[in-house]
């Protein structure tokens, strides 16, 4: 993907690969080794997708009892999968936002520990986000990239990494820090918006509304540290349009074999769209992190069925005719 943006040095962190597809899993598997630890006999939390798969995932491991809270706006594909580990769903007429309020009230009348993946519910689990930094930096040998995308849902996950950083470098591992960049869909960017406005905080976003399920979140709960991680670093909120997410989905699938899920692939768009602009040079040394994996998304990379080629057997002219709509076999 970097010959084809005119990146010399384009990464890409594929968290994809991870047991449950997701970088949640890195919150998971710490939050839920401390709730067995503590003896908690079940566990629930508000979530598009990501975050309620991966502690779904933990949770069966675990053997604790874990419900999730999901807008029905969600991936059905996503429910399927949460459900699979053994969890057990439960649909909110309403937004992520109302999901996770659902899940906290709930303490109070079930017992069960709302495991909500942000600093403000889970602030011990969500270290576990700061390792994707520290195997950034390994697998770069500690060369600092000059940038960092990440995708922006909660906000969280650009605070831990740019932490992950800063430690290391007071380690000596390092001697420079990122700079941090954080994107957004375009019909849901309260960070953006923020930034732009040179505000202090974010405030709650109207009618979100983008294929970007996983960071279609109208609150960003990490807010006021995000803009303060993204201020520091000299970093910027960009924004893109679901055509340029999907364009990076379906690029990222065909050029590295990596599904990336909408969300994941708006750090890739991202990069494309500041170099186009010039923000970017070609020898900036650049990672996107992907977040997730297209998996359960798969109907995106769907093509008209006009576009697909049928043949009847043993009809070997017609055969050729669709082997050469597809430009033929390279010589």
């Amino acid at each position: 993907m970097g010959k084809e943006f005119g990146l010399g040095r384009l990464y890409i962190k594929n968290e994809s690969l991870n047991p449950s597809g997701t970088y949640k899993d890195r919150f998971a598997t710490v939050e839920l080794s401390l709730q067995k630890a503590a003896g908690t006999k079940a566990v629930a939390l508000g979530s598009a997708g990501n975050a309620a798969a991966a502690v779904a995932a933990y949770s069966a491991v675990a053997g604790i009892k874990c419900f999730i809270v999901l807008p029905p706006g969600a991936v059905q594909e996503r429910a399927w999968q949460n459900m699979s580990y053994g969890a057990n769903f439960i649909q909110v007429q309403g937004t992520i936002n109302d999901c996770i309020q659902m899940a906290t009230q709930g303490e109070k009348l079930f017992g069960w520990k709302n495991v909500c993946t942000t600093m403000l519910h889970s602030p011990y689990g969500s270290e576990g986000y700061k390792s994707l930094a520290y195997e950034t930096a390994r697998d770069m040998n500690f060369e600092v990239p000059d940038y960092i995308i990440v995708p922006v849902g909660g906000g969280i996950l650009t605070s831990k990494i740019y932490r992950g950083y800063t430690e290391m470098l007071k380690l000596g591992l390092i001697d420079k820090l990122p700079r941090m960049i954080g994107v957004q869909a375009e019909g849901c960017a309260p960070l953006v918006k923020a930034f732009d406005a040179g505000a202090k905080k974010t405030e709650l976003w109207e009618n979100p509304d983008t294929i970007a399920f996983a960071i279609n979140d109208p609150c960003t709960f990490e807010g006021v540290t995000i803009l303060d991680v993204i201020r520091k670093s000299k970093g910027m909120a960009v924004s893109v349009s679901d055509d340029e997410i999907l364009s990076a989905m379906r690029l990222c699938a065909g050029k590295e074999a990596v599904m990336a899920e909408p969300a994941s692939a708006a750090s890739l768009a991202c990069a494309r769209k500041l170099l186009d602009k010039g923000v970017l040079k070609k020898e900036d040394s650049v990672v996107c992190v992907v977040t997730g994996s297209a998996l359960r998304d798969l109907k995106l990379f769907a093509k008209d069925p006009g576009e697909v080629r049928s043949v009847k057997l043993n009809d070997f002219e017609a055969f050729g005719k669709a082997v050469d709509f597809y430009g033929g076999v390279p010589k």
